[in-house]
């Protein structure tokens, strides 16, 4: 995922530096997590996990490849749709996948509030999705709520899923790297139709942790050998950056405002 201050490439790096240092440990705490992509490389290492961010779909982005330590089988709701995939070694996460691709898209709040027809009455309509790819969100993240509030997909499974989809929407996203504007015309990517993308399961030895609040709060609380910070480098807010993906991950219907559509962050 494009994000501000993403260390994707710095990992190894980020490694060989507490190596040469004789920096020792097994546990590893993850201050400011964003998208996980540290949380994952050290717990792909075997060490325990802690990893904390205010923003809730980095939570949510957590919850699915830091907390969850095992491969999902998602046997209810697979009893229940019945659904038949094309591939005949597919996982269980990746036959719901397949699954949620061909549903019947619906005209939910993103397709009403990011897309050009859903904003047509707004002097500015917002391009942040195609019609199209707007109600195919819709369409997908409410019937993961239902899956859960059916209690047909257990904590995991849900936010596994949610974090397939927070994942793929930035493939379709009308923008030049985050939220806080739209392009006013089409990138090639945003006009092509949505596929949902089975997200990797990462699986360690140990019990793993996140957290959904100020980092700053849990120093006492958190005891681990390496506290990995890495904040912000100037004073611009990321929850306006990422809004649209805040939404999703809540799906909560905030009230917004201004041509971007932003929901309150304060």
């Amino acid at each position: 995922m494009r994000f501000i201050g993403n260390k994707e490439n710095l990992l190894d790096k980020i490694y060989q530096i507490l190596q040469s240092r004789n920096i020792q440990g097994n546990s590893f705490f993850d201050f400011f997590s964003g998208t996980t992509s540290v949380s994952k490389y050290f717990k792909k290492l075997d060490y325990q996990i802690f990893s904390s961010d205010l923003l809730y779909f980095s939570y949510v982005l957590q919850q699915a490849y830091i907390v969850n330590n095992q491969e999902l089988n998602f046997e209810k709701v697979l009893n229940k749709i019945k659904f038949q995939c094309n591939s005949l070694f597919a996982t269980p996460l990746k036959i719901v996948i397949e699954y949620l691709n061909q549903i019947e898209p619906i005209e939910g709040f993103i397709y009403h509030n990011y897309t050009p027809k859903g904003t047509a009455e707004l002097e500015i309509p917002r391009m942040y999705y195609s019609e199209e790819n707007g109600k195919i969100i819709d369409a997908i993240r409410q019937q993961i709520e239902i899956w859960k509030t059916e209690q047909l997909i257990t904590q995991n499974e849900y936010f596994v899923l949610l974090a397939c989809l927070i994942e793929t929407v930035p493939f379709y996203a009308n923008i030049s790297g985050v939220y806080a504007a739209f392009q006013k015309k089409w990138d090639p990517r945003a006009i092509k139709r949505l596929i949902l993308r089975p997200i990797e399961i990462v699986i360690n030895s140990k019990t793993n942790y996140s957290f959904n609040e100020n980092s700053v709060n849990l120093i006492n609380k958190i005891k681990a050998d390496i506290f990995y910070l890495d904040p912000p480098y100037n004073q611009r807010q990321y929850a306006p950056n990422y809004h649209i993906l805040e939404t999703i991950a809540k799906y909560d219907n905030p009230e917004i405002k201004g041509v971007s559509g932003l929901r309150n962050y304060t």
